[in-house]
């Protein structure tokens, strides 16, 4: 039976909203950079597994819905290309 292997996201990550848009609907539009260019992985004993690929800026843009109980939902979320923002 194989075992699991838990693996550990480390901070920072940095995320830089750069714009927060409203439409007539009442959604709201925010764009942002997440920068994880200084995050490292590491497994269950502790060991960096970091790759590069894991440290990278992407844009984000996340569409949030105010729900029935007046709370922010993030409804759909779509990413850029790795490395085509900054913070």
């Amino acid at each position: 039976m194989p075992t699991e292997t838990a693996n550990s996201l480390k901070p920072p990550i940095r995320i830089a909203v750069s714009e927060v848009t409203v439409d007539s609907s009442g959604s709201a539009n925010v764009s942002a950079c997440i920068d994880k260019t200084k995050m490292t992985r590491v497994d269950a004993q502790g060991k960096d597994i970091t790759k590069k690929k894991d440290q990278i800026r992407r844009p984000v843009s996340t569409k949030m819905v105010n729900s029935s109980n007046g709370r922010w939902l993030a409804d759909e979320e779509k990413g850029g290309e790795a490395d085509s923002c900054s913070v």
